[in-house]
């Protein structure tokens, strides 16, 4: 027998229950849980089993990794430097302390979810909120769904067995493999494809109406561009097409802009409202997004059709929660009364100035190696599936390392883990996206690897 295998041999690891009540330990069954925590110590000792030499030692490495690994798992709280502001990975729009704060005051013990207080019997789930999503879009009505890929499959499920027209310019895909296609098949409606990738015409749409054509569906290009020789069909031009024929015209624009954003030298997004007030009988778009809040889906339009939806089967699948709908709420109510700068993150983001990013990268680089440190210009995105190709300047401190795979990993396991942008041999770490009270934080991350 050699030395491997006659260290495996004899190394008797302790029972499960001695080592999950080892102090050592004790930190990981408060993070992630005694069963979780015994689960993992079941794993490690039958890694030992396996492994070619074992001991005390490579038990406890092997075990810690496990614990770490689903700890990270978990959702933490990260700075995200990347300089992608609506970070589809890092849970897109940001939601705040402060903010969550106020929301769990509110949902602290049993609320009126369902419960009519004048009336003193069952109500409606989330009526203001379905209102304040009708007043935002100026619309007749408004209903808030999951997320907005929900949205969509509750507003096809209307003309389920019939024909839907969309553009092949418009068949895109979405974050996560999600494609339009798909799920317009799992809705039941027939697709019916016009035009071509890069040019529809009007009388392309009115060629494929047939007796069994139930609907007109416009999906917004909220995460790609077109250039050249394209052409294609506004939603405002297919209205008439629609009421001639009784067909429901409905919009996906995904990307939630209810602000004209060319106030942060940003492209002007078209709007929630832009598509009612040009006759869209229904429109969707994501909470989580341009919004600034949670996820969820929007929907708003026309009265009676989206009363339709209300009573549909498919809505209480795709009913959003208590919490979602109050965060929801606060969200839409900041907008409306203009307070969205100050209250909702995503816009203190977008408003600050690279003036005050130069100041904060200064302070950040204060007293680190000028040989491995420096401050230079940079671009950010909005990210999430909006605005593609639009840029806003940023500042970004940048470090050389000698391994970028290595510095970023011993970045990922910090606490709070830092993500930033790796560019040849140094990282990137762009302010634009990380709040001024992480900063401090930041400090130390930069600290750590530059050791």
């Amino acid at each position: 027998m050699n030395d491997k295998a006659r260290t495996t041999a004899s190394f008797r690891p302790p029972s499960i229950e001695q080592i999950v009540a080892d102090e050592r330990y004790a930190q990981w069954v408060t993070t992630l849980s005694r069963p979780l925590v015994t689960a993992l110590a079941r794993e490690a000792v039958e890694a030992m089993r396996k492994a070619e030499s074992a001991d005390a030692d490579a038990l406890d490495q092997t075990f810690r990794a496990l614990l770490e690994r689903w700890r990270q798992r978990s959702l933490i709280p990260v700075i995200n430097a990347t300089g992608v502001l609506i970070h589809t990975n890092l849970g897109r729009a940001p939601l705040d302390r402060e903010f969550w704060d106020a929301l769990f005051q509110r949902l602290s013990g049993y609320g009126s979810l369902e419960y009519d207080l004048d009336k003193g019997a069952r109500g409606h789930r989330g009526t203001l909120v379905h209102r304040l999503v009708a007043e935002i879009a100026d619309a007749e009505a408004g209903l808030v769904v999951n997320n907005c890929a929900g949205a969509l499959l509750l507003m096809l499920a209307q003309a389920r067995g019939r024909e839907v027209i969309v553009s092949r310019g418009e068949l895109v895909q979405i974050g996560g493999g999600f494609r339009v296609p798909d799920i317009m098949a799992q809705s039941g409606v027939h697709l019916v494809e016009v035009g071509t990738t890069n040019k529809t015409v009007l009388r392309d749409y009115t060629a494929a109406i047939g007796s069994d054509t139930a609907a007109i569906l416009k999906v917004h290009q909220s995460n790609f561009q077109m250039s050249g020789f394209v052409e294609d069909v506004a939603s405002k031009q297919l209205v008439d097409l629609c009421r001639q024929h009784k067909l429901l015209l409905i919009e996906d624009l995904g990307s939630g802009a209810v602000l004209d954003l060319s106030k942060y030298g940003l492209p002007r997004e078209r709007m929630l409202s832009d598509a009612v007030r040009d006759g869209v009988d229904l429109v969707s778009v994501s909470g989580d997004k341009l919004l600034g809040g949670p996820q969820a889906g929007l929907i708003a339009g026309r009265g009676d059709a989206v009363m339709e939806l209300a009573r549909h089967p498919l809505y209480r699948a795709l009913r959003p929660d208590k919490i979602s709908l109050t965060a929801l709420e606060m969200t839409l109510r900041a907008h409306l009364s203009g307070t969205a700068e100050s209250k909702l993150p995503l816009y203190r983001l977008l408003a600050t100035t690279p003036d005050v990013l130069i100041k904060r990268a200064e302070s950040i680089t204060a007293g680190l190696p000028d040989d491995r440190v420096r401050i230079e210009s940079s671009e950010a995105v909005t990210g999430g599936g909006t605005l593609p190709d639009a840029g806003m300047p940023s500042v970004a401190v940048v470090v050389n390392v000698a391994d970028a795979g290595d510095a970023s990993a011993h970045l990922r396991r910090l606490d709070p883990p830092v993500i930033a942008r790796v560019v040849d041999d140094a990282l990137w770490f762009d302010l634009k996206s990380v709040f001024a009270d992480q900063d401090a934080a930041l400090k130390q991350a930069l600290t750590s690897i530059i050791g």
